[in-house]
Order: C-alpha cells, then structure tokens, then sequence
C-alpha cells in the first residue's frame, strides 16, 4: 500500500463514528475489584441497615440519612432477591463508589435520605431494564423528587422508567 492509500485508509477509519455501546457506570469497582464498603452475609433487613450505616455513616449523623424503611423492607427484599442478590456483597458492589457526590441533593436534612429509596437507586443504576422486568412489581409509583438527575448523571437508560410510568413528566429535559 502506498504512502498516499494508506493515509487515505487512516482518514477514512478516524472520520466512522464511535461503536454505540450502553451506557456504563465507570467509577464501579471492576469485576473482582472490592467495593468502597465490604460486606458479606444473606441479605437481611439488619444486614441491609448495617451496610447502608457504615457507608453513609457522615450522612446519617448529619441527618441527611435516615436508616428507616418506612414498612418497606419486605417489598425491598423481594426486590432485591428478584435482582437475584442474596449476598450484600452484591449491593455493596452495586454502590457507586462517588455515589454521595453525584447524588448530594438526595441527602438534604429536610428531606433526608431512607432505606428503601437509596437500595432501589442502586438496582436501577445498576440495571434498570432487569429492575423493572423482575423485581419492581409495581411497589412503589412515582420518583422522588432528585431520583432522576442521580440516574442522568450516571447516564442510565431512561426508557425503562419512562415505559414503567415512575417518571412525573416523562422525563422530559
């Protein structure tokens, strides 16, 4: 090939766009990788609290956490074992390792942070699509209101929200 064909060639291949690829969560742990908060064990409501109050334990002494589950904790762990989760090390791993800053408007001391709001943010970060085919089950209706810019900045497909009916407006932008 010549000098000219192959210039040709490497301008051709710069000017395709980028492969579609679904958008990923970049700052998670890579697989085998340990997350920002270890922990292991069945999946209960305590080991649920435990693991949340260790991980957001600045935030619950602030007051912008509250480590209540509102009468939801069966709901939520019937979630989390259609997410087929039954280790918390599987949503320890599922908590986005910059998960307080990209989401520092959920933790407001007048409006404070619970249980159930914050685990189902992490199974729809972590599959929205799998969240609402499997283990939503219609328990809860609506988004809180922030919940949708924490999925904006993390990139996640709105569609299986939108397709869900959880979003006030549609998700318009």
């Amino acid at each position: 090939m010549t000098r000219a064909g192959a210039l040709f060639a490497l301008a051709i291949a710069a000017c395709q766009p980028p492969p579609a690829t679904p958008p990923t969560i970049a700052n998670r742990p890579a697989p085998g990788g340990a997350p920002v908060t270890r922990a292991r064990g069945a999946i209960t409501k305590a080991g649920v609290e435990a693991l949340l109050a260790r991980r957001f334990a600045d935030q619950l002494a602030a007051g912008t956490f509250a480590g209540e589950w509102n009468g939801t904790e069966d709901d939520v762990l019937a979630e989390l074992a259609a997410m087929g989760w039954d280790d918390l090390g599987d949503l320890a791993a599922a908590i986005p390792v910059d998960y307080e800053r990209r989401a520092t408007h959920q933790f407001a001391a007048d409006n404070p942070a619970n249980i159930p709001g914050t685990v189902r943010d992490f199974m729809i970060l972590a599959d929205a699509r799998r969240y609402f085919a499997d283990a939503w089950q219609s328990h809860w209706a609506t988004l809180a209101p922030g919940d949708i810019e924490v999925y904006r900045s993390y990139h996640i497909d709105l569609s299986p929200l939108r397709a869900a009916g959880v979003i006030p407006d549609g998700g318009a932008p």
